[in-house]
């Protein structure tokens, strides 16, 4: 296995450059371009830092699997912040262990289709 010595956020924007029109994300809304994806992504990304989000911060993440949920942790690693994925499973007293353990700066959640707020 060979390693690049590329971050995540360099290889969308280099994929975006070089396939901008190419799928690269199939939902049940439709499809992203890779263009598309940059774009999306760096807009929550760009958001992130104006609410004062920055390089090194511990970023919470939890909800269903989602295209919200990629653009929200690609848009986290882009700005070379931590993400910190929570499992939507884990109880009230887990999820708040995580947090005093990981030193959270920030937290972004979704709401189920069912209403449920993750």
């Amino acid at each position: 296995m060979t390693f690049i010595e590329q971050t995540i956020g360099q290889v969308l924007d280099q994929r975006a450059k070089t396939t901008p029109d190419k799928d690269a994300l199939i939902v049940d809304g439709g499809v992203y371009t890779w263009k598309d994806v940059e774009a999306i992504t760096n807009y929550i990304a760009k958001d992130m830092k104006d609410k004062g989000i920055m390089e090194g911060d511990h970023v919470g993440i939890i909800g269903k699997n989602s295209d919200a949920w990629l653009f929200h942790y690609m848009a986290t690693v882009k700005i070379g912040a931590v993400a910190v994925l929570f499992n939507t499973r884990f109880t009230q007293n887990e999820i708040e262990r995580c947090i005093a353990l990981t030193n959270l700066k920030h937290m972004f959640y979704s709401v189920s289709g069912d209403g449920e707020n993750y």
